[in-house]
């Protein structure tokens, strides 16, 4: 009879799974992350840095601003002295007196020569070159213009001048006139000189 086949050694072996394999996750070392919060502090503390500065700066330009107002005050007030104080004024001098100055010179350069010397010890005063700068640039400014009034004024008390010296010419010769009006030659020049000062009176108006 047929016989069945039989299997009496049974071997198993064991075989090996799988390997897991696991990788750390990916991102900054700990030298990379403190590099980089380093990197932010100083850029924080630039920044801060920076505005510090900028406080500064805008504080000593506003304190030079002060000091430069102050010291143009001051000239301020030596202009006007010199323009219409009773007895160191320019505005109060008229006819001659304004044309014959005692030292030779033209009225605007005796007085914006003052007030230049005063703008100059004004500036010697100040604190440092860049308020002494910008004192400079405002008061050649001021000397300018006071240099245009006082020679406006000067032109001014020319015509005047002129016109009082034309007026009393012209009453001199009618009273010539007057006088000596049996001298035919000077009666002649008498009228030749009314004649002339005339015109030159209607010219200066």
């Amino acid at each position: 009879m047929p016989r069945v086949p039989t299997y009496d050694n049974f071997q198993t072996s064991i075989s090996q799974a799988p390997r897991a394999q696991f990788q750390a996750p990916s991102g900054p070392t700990g030298d990379a992350i403190a590099a980089n919060n380093l990197s932010q502090t100083g850029q924080a503390l630039s920044q801060a840095g920076g505005a510090m500065a900028k406080m500064a700066l805008d504080a000593a330009a506003q304190a030079n601003q002060v000091r430069v107002d102050e010291a143009l005050n001051q000239l301020k007030e030596r202009q006007l002295h010199l323009t219409y104080d009773k007895a160191d004024g320019f505005q109060g001098l008229r006819g001659r007196s304004a044309l014959d100055r005692p030292e030779g010179k033209s009225l605007e350069d005796e007085f914006a020569g003052k007030l230049s010397e005063d703008a100059a010890r004004v500036a010697a005063s100040l604190g440092n070159d860049e308020q002494r700068r910008l004192f400079t640039m405002h008061a050649n400014g001021m000397v300018s213009s006071f240099r245009g009034q006082a020679m406006a004024h000067e032109s001014t008390q020319f015509k005047e001048y002129h016109s009082s010296v034309a007026e009393s010419t012209v009453a001199t010769a009618q009273r010539e006139i007057a006088l000596r009006y049996d001298n035919p030659d000077a009666v002649s020049a008498a009228v030749s000189r009314i004649s002339g000062n005339v015109y030159e009176l209607a010219r200066l108006q």
